[in-house]
């Protein structure tokens, strides 16, 4: 793997696992309301904005910023959120002008997370 994709990946990985930022965004999402259901399963959104250069998440927030010319573009995470189930990214959105190189590290940063996640679920 090129080592930039893995840093960016894992700097991604170091805000979404365990006791992260985007956990602790998400126990203030409500559950099921515009993130829907997947299979049956309720689902809740992580939005999060990320460099359009590297792929690296900079933040989780519902804010809505102008960011057009700051580098940075708004994307989505759809979890699964119920107790049965482990907490799975079963769909994401990122901007379209995302960059190949971009597109690479979100999409593995979803695999990762989704690996690392089940493997770690009772």
């Amino acid at each position: 793997m090129n080592s930039k994709i893995k840093r960016s990946v894992d700097k991604n990985l170091e805000k979404m696992l365990g006791k992260s930022e985007m956990n602790k965004f998400l126990t203030n999402e409500s559950i099921g309301g515009n993130a829907g259901r997947f299979n049956g399963k309720c689902c809740a959104a992580a939005n999060f904005y990320y460099t359009w250069e590297t792929g690296e998440i900079k933040e989780f927030t519902n804010d809505v910023k102008d960011c057009d010319n700051c580098g940075i573009f708004r994307g989505t995470f759809r979890l699964i959120t119920t107790m049965e189930d482990p907490q799975t990214i079963v769909d994401y959105i990122i901007d379209d002008r995302s960059s190949i190189f971009t597109k690479a590290v979100i999409g593995l940063t979803v695999h990762r997370y989704n690996v690392a996640i089940q493997r770690n679920y009772p």
